[in-house]
């Protein structure tokens, strides 16, 4: 049999392609502090619920129209012509303001409020069928320059270094670093130690060239980024957040058939959906359709101890060990065993011969130890 290759090269055969914008959006909310009610009319850009930790981007309706649903999991709204969408934000020029106001308008802030010797801007795609990154490299070069110069006034970096595949990729202002474009080479810590040539350096931060287009949007309109590019079937797509993942499917002239898989993110890191009503996600590089038979079903099997995810993990951890740990709630020892150190790449999942969720077992263990440490109440938003 062939041996994966997982490369992370991509044709670029066109454009990104526009999916109109839908009637009725979905925007998954869970944990959130929701700010709206059902029956309420809002205006585009208008605020619809809060992240839990300080330093998290706030969510924004990305159209105008009357909220159908406000529930701890999903917002859900009918679009419509009226109110007009809420007037662009004035953007301050010093760090400080400047990084309120993205987080006022939707950024996620916590890699971005110290300074930092080095910045590191990942340029690769994120996983193997994913283009994103390349794409936005090749179309959207002014707009990734806006962003970076922005993350420059707030880390004020000594240097900047952008990490790329063999494909001739730069940045003005920054020294390019070519790596083999195979993953698990487009992770952030595997790019950090590309560019350094250290793991976990202090002094160091690392940031997408997605995030940087998403900050970019934001000074360019004044307005809160509410649509996203992703990749799905070898095509590069714009969509408003919340659209349902099936009429993207239908926009693409995709159809997901009983036991096909759909997957929000990529084929390593992304998650099944329960439902194709689903909305698309802030962050979502990707929309993955699998068949039914394309790989083995994952199952709660016993683990055999082949070592195939031990042998493949970038870490150099163990997550047979960390993933029985998990099972049984001894997220102690799971810290213990190196869980700290996950990459969360997904790669012990792929290569497990016994088919046992690695991947869901250590994001578990990983959700159940940040709960305990730092709990995210309901009401959070409103502190």
């Amino acid at each position: 049999m062939r041996k994966p290759t997982f490369s992370l090269r991509a044709p670029l055969d066109g454009e990104i392609i526009d999916i109109p914008a839908p009637d009725r959006l979905s925007l998954y909310v869970c944990g959130y502090g929701i700010q709206v009610q059902r029956g309420q009319r809002l205006a585009a850009g208008s605020v619809l619920a809060l992240h839990p930790r300080d330093l998290g981007g706030k969510v924004h309706a990305p159209v105008s129209g009357v909220v159908d649903k406000a529930d701890f999991a999903y917002i859900t709204m009918t679009s419509s012509t009226a109110p007009a969408p809420l007037p662009a934000a004035a953007l301050p020029e010093d760090a400080e303001g400047l990084r309120q106001a993205l987080q006022d308008l939707g950024v996620r802030m916590d890699r971005f409020v110290r300074q930092q010797n080095i910045l590191v801007i990942n340029g690769l795609n994120p996983e193997p069928t994913v283009s994103v990154a390349e794409q936005l490299l090749r179309d959207a070069r002014s707009t990734i320059f806006r962003g970076l110069e922005a993350v420059c006034k707030l880390v004020s970096p000594n240097r900047c270094l952008l990490v790329a595949g063999d494909q001739g990729q730069s940045l003005p202002g920054c020294a390019t670093v070519a790596v083999k474009p195979v993953y698990p080479n487009s992770l952030a810590e595997r790019a950090i130690l590309a560019a350094t040539g250290k793991e976990r350096p202090e002094g160091v931060a690392a940031v997408s060239v997605m995030k940087l287009w998403t900050i970019g949007r934001i000074l360019e309109t004044g307005r809160p980024v509410t649509d996203t590019v992703f990749t799905l079937a070898g095509k590069n797509y714009r969509a408003l957040l919340g659209t349902p993942l099936s009429q993207i499917l239908e926009f693409a002239g995709l159809t997901a058939r009983p036991g096909d898989r759909l997957i929000l993110g990529g084929p390593m890191r992304g998650y099944t959906v329960y439902d194709v009503e689903h909305g698309l996600e802030k962050g979502a590089y990707a929309v993955t359709l699998v068949s039914k038979d394309a790989f083995p079903p994952m199952v709660g099997a016993p683990c055999i101890n082949c070592g195939e995810c031990v042998l493949h993990c970038p870490a150099r951890i163990r997550p047979d060990l960390i993933g029985r740990y998990a099972e049984y709630g001894l997220f102690d020892k799971c810290l213990a065993a190196g869980l700290a150190s996950c990459m969360d790449c997904g790669q012990c999942s792929y290569w497990c011969t016994a088919r046992r969720p690695l991947l869901h077992s250590l994001r578990f263990a990983r959700k159940e130890l940040a709960e305990a440490a730092n709990p995210w109440p309901m009401n959070a938003a409103a502190r």
